[in-house]
């Protein structure tokens, strides 16, 4: 190894040296462009390729001969000479910016035509860009000019799927016109699937191209500019575009909703459940598609609360001018008197500015975009009448109310200050926001007629043992306005609502340190009133929000007793106890009577030993005691066997107590305290009841017979609620009818997403006399008892919740009903409910 002069050095790898003759070879096969030696310097001068960019003409130097006298050159030094071979043209005029524009816009919308680009579209883009520098404009029209020319503008790709789309409901109405028989179902869920993608793809597309010319300009609002095709505009066509299946024989095939579904979420299992009807197709959906289905669906909810009504052209908004200054409307003495006064005090600038805004007033739903910078004051400019201070007297808050609740929130946000907006949050996407949190109230503020603010109230969606009130909401016509407005919901809320916190949030935005800052203007109302920093939060749509809290002080002591108590609770309360003792004389056996719970009248019993009856109820407990493992606990339940003591203090634990019971027996006992709520729900009130309204879940209904059963499952994927409508005289035995009805169901009959259930409250003690004499080892039953406290709340907010009414269509329980309880275990294993009863319309909760 040594001869051949190669070097072994462990743990690396072997290295030759080169020798003198090697490395002779290498630089001659070297290229010759490149240079050890130091590079020449660069004169710019010499440089052919900049030669028609100097402003110095290049002369060829001549050299005369000795003796002669040679003329002089009378070419001028100002007129440059070409150093290329071709030359270019002297003495013509530069070009000018307006042609460069003008040639560039021409070929853009010359491509727009080929591609089919609807002249709205091209409009909206020439007038985001109109107001940018004159070097990035450029830009932005050559890049969009490339990327419509190679297909991969956002635009071009909306177009597209918009087109595919329409071909899609083409070919979809066409085969609804055919035989049912002719139909093949897996075409059907072919192109229901199609549809489905196609319309994700066009709403993410549209939006996608919002927000592209919303970075262009900041005039583009992302709410307010729409995709407008045939003059209408397509994301609200696509709400409803798709509800007619529900009446052609599609429907008999594939579960189809009659209302708006455009991704077809009813038919898919996220919808279906577990229990899926065998005549029905059902249309799945992927994993990866739920969040972009959530996301668009709050699109096209948006889109219906900010799309104006009525679209009207220039010329019908010219000539609604024109009428508006020929006749004026009539005012009474003192309003005029009034504007009189403030007219003397303005400007004529300030005078113009008023009859232009009592015009857009009027006109707000119609007025086009360019009219609307014209006629809307901005924050800053000083109104006519000098603003004074707000008297807290005169607010009064006031319920939202009304068929047009979606109009009079948008009139309503055209009158808050633009710098409100930024901070707080526009009121009509606060409104659609607030749809999906737990229990919204809507409060309007009043000073004697006029609305002056708007306020939304709500509970955390994540539930917690602290009970905070949020204020999801709060905006006022005027920044003065807007804290007196919080001064007194603060009070409000401290003398209506027993809670603990107070939190509201505010937008930031990063300053030029690169930190987050919220408006001081309206963030000093807060701190002055003592709301303090919580947490930096990111809302659905990433808005950094800064999250305030203010603590119940000691002077405003909280009442538990209040009506507003029920919001901070579960929707379903439930406290159950069964307690038996044993002795050794025998009593006068009752007569039959109702029980709750088969589960926990075992787990009763199974506490005190082995057990043994004749009677019907006591074989039906000693067969679940059989199925029951020796070391197993139901859920929810908890037994034992203990002195009388200690077998009330288990029951006073929740609530219960025990009644005909010696304290000198022994006693077991089992109880169980359950508290349910729903995913999706809304309390109202109609007919004086209190009603809670479950949408948006999945609810089976299911038939025994010529009875029905409605299965809604909870916010508890273990837990599930049954209500079966029935009689008196078959609800007096509720737990056999009940166990009975659900062991013969075999199918289900139909779903539903939406179901109203009355409020009503059951507190009620079994005596089960059955049991007594029942033999435990050598003792007998001297007594046995159940203690049940349910109440089924449908709490409202002292002012603010919206009174809906439901469908014709809807499923309305109106009349008595058995309620019951089921746990997907205790089902599996036992084949029983975990609770039942019967719940007649005296039952029913009157609303406070």
């Amino acid at each position: 190894m040594f001869e051949h002069g190669i070097l072994r050095i462990p743990g690396a790898r072997p290295f030759r040296r080169s020798s003198k003759h090697d490395i002779q070879m290498r630089e001659q096969s070297w290229d010759s462009r490149f240079h050890l030696d130091k590079l020449p310097d660069y004169d710019a001068n010499k440089d052919r390729h900049i030669q028609v960019h100097l402003g110095v003409t290049k002369r060829k130097k001549i050299i005369a001969a000795p003796g002669k006298i040679r003329k002089a050159n009378d070419i001028p030094n100002r007129v440059p000479k070409s150093a290329s071979n071709k030359g270019i043209g002297v003495g013509k005029p530069p070009v000018l910016k307006g042609q460069i524009f003008k040639k560039l816009t021409d070929n853009l919308v010359e491509l727009w035509e080929e591609k089919g680009v609807p002249e709205y579209q091209q409009r909206l883009f020439l007038s985001a860009i109109e107001n940018l520098p004159a070097k990035q404009k450029a830009n932005k029209m050559v890049k969009e000019i490339d990327e419509t020319n190679s297909n991969k503008s956002v635009l071009i790709h909306a177009i597209k799927t918009i087109n595919a789309r329409e071909q899609a409901l083409l070919e979809l109405k066409k085969l609804t016109q055919k035989d049912r028989n002719s139909i093949s179902r897996q075409e059907l869920a072919d192109k229901l699937s199609n549809l489905r993608t196609l319309s994700l793809n066009a709403v993410e597309l549209i939006q996608n191209w919002r927000e592209k010319l919303s970075n262009l300009s900041q005039n583009m609002s992302l709410s307010k500019t729409q995709f407008l095709i045939n003059d209408e505009n397509y994301l609200i066509k696509m709400k409803t575009d798709t509800i007619y299946l529900a009446d052609t024989i599609i429907a008999d095939l594939i579960y189809i909703s009659n209302k708006s579904d455009p991704f077809f979420v009813y038919a898919s299992s996220v919808s279906l459940g577990k229990i899926k009807s065998p005549r029905k197709l059902e249309l799945p959906i992927a994993n990866s598609l739920l969040s972009r289905i959530r996301k668009c669906e709050m699109i096209l909810l948006e889109e219906g609360v900010s799309a104006a009504p009525v679209r009207e052209t220039l010329f019908d908004l010219r000539n609604k001018s024109h009428a508006f200054n020929n006749d004026p409307p009539q005012v009474n003495s003192d309003k005029e008197n009034e504007d009189s006064k403030s007219s003397r005090r303005s400007s004529s600038w300030g005078r113009n500015k008023s009859n232009r805004s009592l015009f857009s007033r009027d006109n707000s739903c119609n007025a086009s975009p360019e009219e609307s910078k014209i006629h809307i004051l901005p924050p800053e400019t000083p109104v006519n009448i000098e603003p004074q201070p707000l008297v807290t007297e005169r607010l009064f808050i006031e319920s939202l109310s009304g068929n047009n609740i979606e109009q009079q929130i948008a009139e309503y946000s055209n009158k808050v200050p633009e710098s409100l907006k930024e901070a707080l949050g526009k009121p009509e996407n606060a409104y659609v926001l607030s749809q999906t949190l737990r229990f919204p109230a809507y409060l309007w503020i009043r000073q004697h007629q006029n609305i002056i603010g708007f306020v939304i109230l709500n509970l955390e969606n994540q539930k917690s043992v602290q009970k905070r009130l949020m204020i999801s909401h709060i905006s006022a016509e005027s920044l003065q306005a807007f804290g007196e407005i919080l001064n007194m919901m603060v009070g409000y809320i401290w003398e209506n609502y027993p809670c603990i916190e107070i939190r509201s949030g505010i937008i930031s935005k990063v300053n030029e340190q690169g930190k987050y800052e919220a408006d001081k203007s309206i963030k000093e109302h807060f701190d002055k009133l003592g709301f303090r920093w919580k947490q930096m939060i990111y809302t659905g749509d990433k808005t950094p929000l800064q999250l305030l809290g203010l603590r119940r002080p000691e002077t405003a002591p909280c009442d538990e007793n209040l009506p507003a108590k029920q919001l901070f609770g579960d929707s379903i309360e439930l406290a159950y106890g069964c307690a038996a003792q044993i002795s050794n004389n025998s009593r006068t056996i009752p007569t039959h009577s109702p029980y709750f719970s088969l589960i926990g009248i075992s787990c009763a019993l199974r506490a005190l030993g082995q057990f043994s009856s004749e009677s019907d109820l006591g074989h039906k407990v000693q067969d679940l005691i059989g199925k029951m493992q020796a070391s197993w606990v139901p859920p929810a339940f908890r037994f034992r066997k203990e002195k009388y003591d200690g077998a009330l203090n288990d029951l006073r634990s929740i609530g219960l107590t025990l009644s005909d019971f010696k304290d000198d027996s022994e006693t077991s006992v089992s109880c169980s305290a359950l508290g349910l709520s729903w995913s999706k729900s809304m309390t109202t009130i109609i007919n004086g009841i209190s009603y809670t309204r479950i949408y948006q879940t999945q609810i089976n209904i299911m038939k025994s017979d010529d009875l029905l059963a409605y299965i809604v499952p909870t916010e508890d994927p273990n837990f599930s609620a049954f209500f079966i409508p029935c009689s008196e005289s078959n609800g007096s035995m509720a737990f056999n009818y009940a166990k009975e009805v659900l062991s013969r169901i075999t199918k289900v009959e139909d779903v539903k997403e939406e179901i109203w259930i009355p409020a009503f409250s059951i507190v009620d003690e079994n005596k089960l006399g059955e049991l007594i004499n029942s033999k435990v080892a050598d003792f007998s039953i001297s007594s046995c008892s159940e203690i049940v406290n349910l109440k089924f709340l449908a709490p409202l907010h002292p002012q603010g919740s919206i009174i809906i009414h439901p469908d014709p269509n809807a499923l309305v329980l109106e009349d008595s009903f058995i309620f019951g309880i089921m746990h997907s275990k205790i089902d599996e294993m036992l084949e029983v409910p975990f609770f039942v009863t019967f719940v007649s319309r005296s039952d029913f909760s009157k609303a406070f």
